[in-house]
C-alpha cells in the first residue's frame, strides 16, 4: 500500500493509534484478524518483514517510528535497518535503534550511486539501489509516526518480480535473529532473489482456517513455505493436530496446483536430544498429509533436516540463533532452487 508517496511493503492496513499519534502497521486485513486466534490477531501488528520503500527525489527523507512498550516480554529497543536496494546503508545510517520515544531515521543519497548502479546491473541484483528500504523491527508492535521528504514509490521494474511467502511461528517471524535482515525467511528470499512476504506469528501459528483461506486466496506470492507445529506442541494432542492440519492443508489446495508450496514442521529443538517422541509424531502428521496430497508442486522436508545442529539453537532450546537462521536459510535455498525453475 502507499502512504505519503512511500510504498509500505508487506502492509495491508494502517490502524490509527488511540492517541492519534501515528499508525500501527498490520500485515493482515481486519476481516481476517477478526477470525483468527487472539494472539495472532495482535501479532499481525508486529511489522516483521515490513518495509518503508521509496526513491529519493530530494536530497533526504525522514522516517519517524516509535516502539510500543514491551512490558517485559521482549527488549524495549528494536532494530530498524536501511538498505539501498541490496546494499546495506553505511554505518552512519544502519542499523537504527527504535525505542519508546519517537526516533527519526534520516536517509540521504549515497555518494557513490553511479558505482552502486553499475555493480547492481552487472550482478543482476533484484533490487535497484535507488530504492531505499527501511526494514522495520520485526519483534514487537511499532507505530509509523510520519514520513517526510520529496520521494516517489518504487517502480515495478525496480523490485523483484518473484515473491516468497513464509508462514509459521516466531521462528519464521524472526525471534532471536540479530537484525530484521537476518531472519531465516529474509535470508532465504535474498539467496533466491525474491521479495519476502513474512507471515510469521510468534506463539500463534495455530493453523487457523481463516489464515489458510487468506494465504490461498492471495495471488501475489510465487512460492511459499509452511512451518507448522511448534506453537501447539504443548497444547494439542497428536489427534487434534492431525484434525487441524487436515483442514489447513485442505483449504490450501485451493491456491491451485501451479504454485510451489514447501511444507515443514518442527525445526530441531532441545526435546529432540532428550528422547521426546511427540515432536516426531507431529512431524509424521505433516509428512503423511503432504505425501498423500496428490499436489504435484507440494514438497515436504522435516524440520530436523533444515536446522541441522544444536549449535544453531539459543538457550531456550527452541528458537534458532543467528547461526541457526543461516543454517535454515541455506538448507531451504538448496531445497527450493532446483524445484522452482525461475529461481
Amino acid at each position: 500500500m502507499l502512504f505519503k508517496q512511500a510504498e509500505l511493503y508487506n502492509v495491508v492496513e494502517l490502524v490509527e493509534t488511540e492517541d492519534r499519534e501515528g499508525f500501527y502497521i498490520s500485515r493482515l486485513p481486519s476481516r481476517v484478524r477478526s477470525q483468527i486466534n487472539k494472539a495472532a490477531d495482535s501479532n499481525a501488528l508486529n511489522p516483521c518483514g515490513c518495509e518503508v520503500r521509496f526513491c529519493l527525489v530530494g536530497e533526504s527523507a525522514t522516517i519517524s517510528l516509535r516502539r510500543e512498550p514491551a512490558l517485559g516480554l521482549t527488549l524495549e529497543t528494536g532494530i530498524a535497518e536501511v538498505f539501498h536496494g541490496c546494499f546495506q546503508g553505511s554505518y552512519q545510517s544502519s542499523p537504527q535503534p527504535v525505542g519508546c520515544e519517537t526516533v527519526s531515521i534520516v536517509v540521504t543519497k549515497p555518494d557513490q550511486m553511479a558505482r552502486l548502479e553499475k555493480i547492481a546491473a552487472q550482478n543482476n541484483h533484484p533490487f535497484d539501489p535507488n530504492v531505499v528500504r527501511v526494514i522495520l523491527p520485526y519483534d514487537w508492535k511499532n507505530r509509523l509516526v510520519d514520513i517526510q521528504g520529496d520521494i516517489t514509490p518504487p517502480l515495478p521494474s525496480q523490485i523483484p518480480t518473484v515473491r516468497y511467502l513464509a508462514y509459521g511461528s516466531s521462528i519464521t517471524h524472526g525471534s532471536c535473529a540479530a537484525s530484521p535482515s537476518e531472519t531465516y525467511a529474509m535470508r532465504t528470499a535474498r539467496l533466491l532473489g525474491a521479495d519476502l512476504i513474512n507471515m510469521g506469528f510468534a506463539g500463534s501459528a495455530k493453523l487457523d482456517e481463516a489464515m489458510a483461506e487468506y494465504i490461498a486466496s492471495r495471488t501475489d506470492w510465487t512460492f511459499a513455505s509452511m512451518e507448522l507445529g511448534i506453537n501447539v506442541l504443548g497444547e494439542w494432542t497428536v489427534e487434534e493436530f492431525e484434525q487441524r492440519a487436515d483442514a489447513f492443508t485442505r483449504i490450501m489446495r485451493t491456491c491451485g496446483q501451479e504454485r510451489h508450496v514447501f511444507w515443514t514442521d518442527l525445526f530441531t529443538t532441545g526435546q529432540d536430544y532428550e528422547g521426546d517422541s511427540k515432536g516426531d509424531a507431529f512431524r509424521n502428521v505433516i509428512r503423511t498429509k503432504i505425501e498423500a496430497s496428490g499436489m504435484p508442486n507440494w514438497h515436504y522436508r522435516s524440520g530436523l533436516e533444515l536446522l541441522t545442529s544444536s549449535h544453531g539453537l539459543t538457550v531456550d532450546l527452541v528458537h534458532p540463533s543467528s547461526v541457526g537462521m543461516e543454517d535454515i536459510a541455506n538448507q531451504l535455498t538448496a531445497w527450493m532452487k532446483p524445484l522452482v525453475q525461475f529461481l
